[in-house]
């Protein structure tokens, strides 16, 4: 269990350029003190960036609860769920990934290591079920993300589905306080977007009352 937990917070440290990572190096380029910059970037963890796993987590503890130790019925659960959250037209969390869309390599690696170490269970089976179903209902396969795969690991080490965002914050704060600290050795402080790569779309030039030019 120790070195499954090892791995989960390995896995979750460091993702490259990402929204956490980035409010992190823009903050710390401001001159802010370290825990000032990391902290910035883990406020970005949300729903849809870094926090999904909590939704999956708790989705997946219900299912197993209900299964009551059955593994038969799982499938039979999975398919339900996705049924039902598409015709709400809901996103089911844990699955799919922006920066990769043929698969997250940190699945198949965590994955590998919880078999290996025999703590893989039933809420890693239902997730498979989920996905399986999913990939059935959508006519194209579908991939596990990262926070599909940790909050099938927690829930199978028996933590509270509220600790899967708690392992993505723990683990990817040391991540941060890399990017914090190289974005005051590597860069020269102070990072903006370039002008040149903004485009104003709003309103246009106003002339204010008392103007005698008709200068804004």
């Amino acid at each position: 269990q120790g070195r499954m937990i090892d791995a989960l917070l390995i896995a979750a440290a460091e993702h490259g350029i990402s929204p956490s990572s980035t409010v992190t190096r823009f903050l710390s380029a401001s001159g802010v003190p370290i825990q000032v910059a990391v902290a910035g970037g883990l406020m970005t963890f949300g729903d849809i960036h870094g926090g999904a796993g909590q939704t999956c987590a708790l989705l997946l503890q219900a299912g197993v609860k209900e299964a009551a130790g059955q593994r038969e019925k799982l499938t039979d659960l999975a398919e339900n769920v996705v049924r039902d959250y598409r015709a709400r037209h809901q996103v089911l969390e844990g699955f799919g990934h922006p920066q990769h869309p043929s698969g997250d390599p940190r699945t198949h690696r965590l994955m590998t290591i919880a078999e290996s170490l025999g703590v893989s269970g039933l809420h890693v089976e239902y997730l498979q079920e989920l996905q399986a179903a999913l990939s059935r209902n959508l006519g194209r396969q579908v991939a596990i993300n990262i926070d599909g795969i940790m909050a099938a690991l927690i829930s199978d080490l028996g933590f509270d589905y509220r600790m899967a965002r708690a392992f993505m914050i723990i683990g990817r704060s040391m991540g941060l306080s890399a990017h914090a600290i190289e974005e005051i050795d590597r860069e020269g402080g102070w990072r903006q977007i370039p002008l040149s790569e903004i485009t104003y779309d709003g309103a246009g030039p106003r002339t204010l009352p008392g103007d005698i030019d008709g200068t804004t």
